[in-house]
């Protein structure tokens, strides 16, 4: 058993909804920036997947837009609260952790303005790659689709894998990347 993902507007319009397997439960639940609509669209989503019956019910808020500025002041913002989930895949775990350490390391060095400018070296790029491919990939069903064709690619796969979950982000993984889509979007 493994995790699932599901593309589709009537579930997940510029999101996705997923499946988790657990020991004792399935845990599952959609994406939208309507949060008037999420049980309606959470409906959808189980009778698609055809899970019947009311589990416990949690929602949260993701921030979706990080913010202009790390640091105003003597404040520096991290995780959610600089609004670091990484646009497509909504992770902010490993970000949160990351811009953590990375503005300790700047407040130890005496330096806690270098913060923001080694996050944006360190992530910019990543960032809006995966801003973009969001756009392109969940504006609609068709190009939901394409996404999935595409990633059925072995070749895909393995740089989604390096770049998304391994977070190796060298410029020579970003520009391999970039080529896959640029090969196969045309």
């Amino acid at each position: 058993e493994g995790c699932e993902f599901w593309f589709g507007a009537a579930h997940a319009p510029h999101f996705y909804s997923w499946v988790f397997p657990k020991r004792d439960y399935v845990d599952l639940g959609t994406g939208s920036t309507n949060g008037k609509s999420l049980k309606d669209l959470m409906e959808k989503f189980k009778a698609r997947r055809r899970v019947f019956g009311n589990g416990r019910q949690k929602v949260y808020r993701l921030p979706l837009k990080w913010r202009d500025s790390l640091v105003t002041k003597n404040i520096l913002f991290i995780g959610d609260a600089a609004g670091l989930v990484m646009p497509f895949s909504y992770e902010g775990i490993y970000y949160a952790m990351s811009s953590g350490k990375i503005a300790a390391e700047a407040v130890i060095s005496g330096r806690p303005k270098d913060y923001e400018k080694k996050w944006r070296k360190k992530y910019l790029k990543q960032f809006q790659l995966m801003m973009g491919l969001k756009k392109y990939f969940l504006r609609n069903d068709t190009s939901m689709e394409y996404m999935v064709n595409l990633h059925k690619n072995k070749e895909v796969q393995d740089a989604s894998i390096r770049l998304w979950y391994g977070k190796e982000f060298s410029p020579s993984v970003f520009l391999k990347y970039a080529a896959y889509f640029v090969k196969y979007l045309n």
